[in-house]
């Protein structure tokens, strides 16, 4: 219960951090009518959803099959699964990427772990 609440977090925090590199890329938000934004954050949120479906499903599975679950285990996942947006050649969306891979990684070993904090 506690990776699926951590996943939905994760998926939340990264569809915010995409949507800001939109505005940073050039859309100005205060000139779209509030039905072409939210389907902006629609389509947005369905592609990381699939993205994280896809790619973080297959580095939960490699984690645990070679039981690689501390904590610089899920940020180094979450920093390899956000390289394949890193050839996107733009550098909003490479930062964009990274931040949202760091950004995930640490949320879900700070929710996804056992481990206690000494």
């Amino acid at each position: 219960m506690k990776l699926f609440i951590s996943a939905i977090i994760c998926w939340l925090s990264v569809t915010f951090i995409q949507v800001t590199a939109f505005q940073w890329d050039g859309i100005d938000f205060t000139l779209i009518e509030l039905s072409n934004l939210v389907s902006l954050i629609g389509v947005t949120s369905l592609f990381v959803a699939f993205y994280m479906l896809i790619l973080g499903g297959i580095a939960l599975i490699v984690m645990k099959r070679f039981k690689l679950l501390n904590r610089v285990h899920y940020v180094s996942a979450g920093v390899i699964c956000s390289l394949p947006m890193f050839f996107s050649g733009e550098i909003e969306w490479q930062i964009a990427a990274i931040v949202s891979g760091v950004f995930s990684g640490l949320i879900m070993s700070s929710m996804a772990t056992k481990q206690t904090v000494t």
